[in-house]
């Protein structure tokens, strides 16, 4: 499947000719790194459970469990606020 294929049916967000890559590559990882610490351990943990073979009905559990685990952090809460205030 072609580059272009693979973002015809969303199996990727997006495509980029390979000059480009390493910048966007970068503007990434610094958005992922401006993201929680928890938050982030949870994504990994959720992808390391796929990777090792977990079936959907354990990952669906997971991800239920880690946002229940994100949305009671006090960061949040703080972000929230912030956000209201720039409203």
């Amino acid at each position: 499947m072609s580059a272009y294929g693979a973002f015809e049916i969303g199996l990727v967000n997006e495509v980029l000719p390979a000059v480009s890559l390493m910048d966007r590559t970068w503007e990434l990882a610094q958005q992922i790194a401006n993201n929680s610490a928890l938050s982030i351990r949870l994504m990994k943990r959720g992808m390391a459970l796929a990777a090792e073979g977990a079936s959907l009905d354990q990952l669906m559990e997971y991800e239920v469990d880690a946002c229940l685990q994100a949305v009671g952090t006090e960061e949040r809460r703080e972000k929230l606020k912030q956000f209201h205030a720039r409203k």
